[in-house]
């Protein structure tokens, strides 16, 4: 286990670092500055980590390691497709939950 645990480390890391250009595009490219092209280009990148998160999910291969059986990966890879199909760019303006006045 102790063996295992850097390449856990680095497949979340490197999971959420590519995340991270996703989830900023969902709100820089929202809204008024929303083009199609802008829009696939998103769309294309969140299609291709979450074809990898899958593929670790069906074959417990991760790219450039080869196999490693792992159910807490498994999750976590499923978290992540959850989170790159809800970072796609809308045409509407996106406001962060935390700038939203409350209403009471």
């Amino acid at each position: 286990m102790m063996n295992e645990a850097p390449i856990f480390i680095i497949y979340i890391v490197s999971s959420i670092v590519f995340y991270l250009p996703a989830r900023w595009t969902r709100y820089a490219w929202s809204g008024p500055r929303f083009t199609p092209a802008k829009y696939w280009t998103n769309i294309t990148y969140n299609i291709f980590f979450v074809y990898q998160h899958m593929r670790f999910i069906k074959k417990n291969s991760i790219p450039f390691y080869g196999e490693q059986d792992s159910s807490i990966l498994g999750i976590f890879s499923l978290i992540m497709i959850i989170a790159h199909a809800c970072a796609h760019t809308v045409t509407w303006d996106i406001k962060s939950w935390r700038s939203r006045k409350a209403k009471y």
